[in-house]
C-alpha cells in the first residue's frame, strides 16, 4: 500500500510539483476504497491512466509490458520492484510490493498475469465510474 507521503515522493520524482493540499486531493481521487492508502489496483489504474489516457486493450498491454521485463506474460515481484525503482525512482518496501501482487491475483499464484493487470486497470475504473467499489 502506498501512503500519502509515498505519493508525494513519487510525484516529486516524476517532476510534478504540487502543494500538500493538491496531493491530498489526488490521494482522495486515486484511493477508490477510501482506506487512506493506494493498493495495487489503484496504483495500476493511475499509472496506466496517466501513461495511456484512453484505456484500450492495446494500450493496457503496453503498460503491462513495461512491468513484464522479460516478456514471459507475467509480472513477478522482482519485475514489479525493478520497474517501480527504475521508472518511479523510489523504493517501496518489499512487504508492500508483495501485498500489491497478492491483491492483484485472486488465485494467489505469486505473480500478476495480463488478465489480473487488465482487471486492475479496467474493472476498478468501471466500478469507480458506476459508483460501486468493493472492499
Amino acid at each position: 500500500m502506498l501512503t500519502l507521503q509515498t505519493l508525494i515522493s513519487v510525484m516529486k520524482t516524476v517532476g510534478q510539483t504540487a502543494t500538500e493540499s493538491d496531493m491530498i486531493d489526488l490521494m482522495r481521487e486515486i484511493d477508490l476504497d477510501n482506506l487512506g492508502t493506494i493498493d495495487f489496483y489503484e496504483f495500476v489504474n493511475i499509472i496506466s491512466h496517466n501513461m495511456y489516457p484512453s484505456e484500450t486493450i492495446q494500450e493496457i498491454r503496453q503498460a503491462f509490458d513495461l512491468f513484464d521485463q522479460n516478456h514471459d506474460g507475467i509480472i513477478t515481484f522482482n519485475e514489479l520492484k525493478l520497474t517501480v525503482e527504475k521508472h518511479l525512482k523510489i523504493s517501496i518496501d518489499d512487504f508492500e510490493l508483495r501485498q500489491m501482487i497478492e491483491l492483484a491475483n485472486p488465485n494467489n499464484h505469486g505473480h500478476v498475469t495480463f488478465e489480473d493487470f487488465l482487471h486492475a486497470a479496467v474493472c476498478r475504473n468501471e466500478k469507480k465510474r458506476s459508483g460501486y467499489i468493493s472492499t
